[in-house]
């Protein structure tokens, strides 16, 4: 572990215990203090040969996950689906991403939409296969038919 390593860990202990902040059990209002301690304590223009890894406990705590979730994949594209998976209309993929549940569909005039899976009446998955085609979507509770749009639309 290098200095720069060390002085960062005692500043961030430091920080958490001067205003009672600690990494597990914090509430919501202390929660957005620390959020401000880890962004601040990036120092973008360290020197590489003074870099470190980050805490290890950061790759499974949940308020990492959330401020990533913010900071960077909402913010940027990500790749849900090869286009060969939906390649004909009708042919969807399903997955989770980012914590969202979205479904990938080719519609009937073959253009590739993505949407949240879920749906608006309900909030019940709209589509639970991991892929597969079909000629409309539809709210599996009510049954209420999500149109794709048509060729002659």
């Amino acid at each position: 572990m290098t200095d720069y390593a060390k002085a960062l860990g005692a500043r961030l202990r430091a920080i958490r215990q001067q205003q009672g902040l600690s990494l597990h059990g914090v509430e919501e209002k202390s929660n957005e203090k620390w959020k401000a301690v880890v962004v601040g304590s990036y120092e973008r223009d360290r020197p590489l040969s003074e870099a470190s890894t980050i805490p290890s406990g950061w790759y499974t705590d949940p308020r990492i996950f959330e401020l990533e979730r913010q900071t960077v994949f909402a913010r940027s594209w990500h790749l849900a689906c090869r286009s060969a998976q939906v390649a004909a209309p009708g042919q969807f993929v399903s997955l989770e991403l980012a914590g969202e549940p979205l479904v990938i569909v080719r519609g009937q005039d073959a253009v590739i939409r993505g949407f949240f899976n879920v749906c608006r009446h309900h909030a019940a998955a709209v589509v639970t296969a991991e892929e597969g085609s079909a000629s409309s979507l539809r709210c599996p509770s009510r049954r209420c038919r999500i149109s794709q749009p048509s060729r002659s639309s």
